[in-house]
């Protein structure tokens, strides 16, 4: 179901078509995972409309996904969010999800205003902040152009807590209102570990960057860098609440579209000051990845050529591993 924009009308029809195309999403969840023979928050993950968790949003409503710890629970939750145009729904990133939930993460993916990409609106930009300004719209709300803005209610963060909130009143005994500032309100972001696939990989920078978080997974990420200053994007630097240590990239080195070559991201990288704290070949590693920051491979994918999304395929046998050590290698 493709995603709506919101727009207003006197005679009401086009609210009408918003209220019939949320029914049409509603029902297709639901044949979804009926089809499955999915419970709630089994082995399936679960599936929450947006728009279920708070009243005011009409656009962006595909489903966001929720894990149960598999086992013991570690008592933190993963929020991973999708690239540019990426919907929860779609499988590329499952098997991550999966492998989180298997080492004891709640885990949610989370549906967002995630059809801009990042590059095509910043990296021909004058303006030096417009990666900066573009991502911290669509975390919190606010301008990303003279003719756009993300409300309130579309907003990363603002989503995320709806989706808590929901979760935690639909299944009180399930560990979900752990992760929320009650009685004010608000996330409790020093249990949560963020990731995210490309543009997803960026947002997740910046809320380690805003936040102190558990920890911060990039994939295929970042990829913020300016054609028209040719350099890395202005604020991806070293100056985060979350320490450097807590930080983790890994990509394929024959990734060289999406926005940046591999060497331009590695720009990027070295302005965080990543690279200073390791780099390890996953192709050949090292007992615990020397305890690495910063991952590559160079993986055949045999005719293939979608190196921007390999990174998260189930089916390369180089990646879980690396995954597991992502999730569970000691930080600060």
């Amino acid at each position: 179901m493709a995603d709506v924009t919101a727009v207003g009308g006197p005679d009401g029809s086009r609210r009408a078509s918003h209220t019939m195309i949320a029914m049409m999403n509603k029902w297709v969840v639901t044949l979804l995972f009926v089809l499955r023979g999915a419970t709630a928050l089994g082995a399936e993950p679960l599936a929450v409309l947006p728009s279920d968790t708070d009243p005011r949003i009409s656009q962006f409503n595909s489903p966001h996904l929720a894990w149960l710890p598999d086992g013991r629970a570690r008592n933190q939750l993963l929020v991973f969010l999708p690239g540019t145009g990426g919907k929860p729904e779609k499988g590329l990133f499952h098997p991550f999800a999966a492998t989180a939930a298997g080492l004891g993460y709640h885990v949610v993916a989370l549906m967002y205003a995630d059809n801009v990409a990042a590059q095509k609106k910043c990296a021909p930009s004058d303006d030096p902040d417009a990666y900066m300004k573009f991502r911290n719209a669509i975390i919190r709300g606010g301008a990303i152009g003279p003719h756009r803005a993300i409300p309130p209610q579309d907003s990363i963060e603002s989503r995320l807590e709806q989706l808590l909130i929901y979760l935690d009143a639909q299944y009180p005994d399930r560990g979900w209102g752990q992760y929320l500032l009650k009685p004010k309100g608000g996330v409790r972001w020093r249990m949560v570990v963020v990731a995210g696939q490309s543009q997803g990989g960026g947002h997740s920078y910046m809320l380690g960057k805003s936040h102190e978080v558990a920890r911060v997974l990039m994939f295929g990420s970042p990829k913020d860098y300016s054609s028209r200053f040719n350099a890395p994007a202005k604020g991806f630097d070293s100056h985060t609440k979350t320490p450097l240590n807590r930080f983790f990239a890994y990509n394929h080195i024959r990734d060289n579209g999406n926005g940046c070559t591999h060497e331009q991201q590695m720009k990027v990288l070295r302005q965080i000051g990543l690279p200073a704290l390791g780099v390890a070949d996953a192709d050949n590693p090292r007992p615990f990845y020397g305890h690495a920051r910063v991952l590559y491979t160079n993986a055949d994918l045999g005719n293939s050529t979608k190196f921007h999304g390999s990174v998260l395929k189930g089916s390369l046998s180089v990646n879980r591993p690396v995954w597991k050590y992502m999730l569970t290698e000691a930080v600060d």
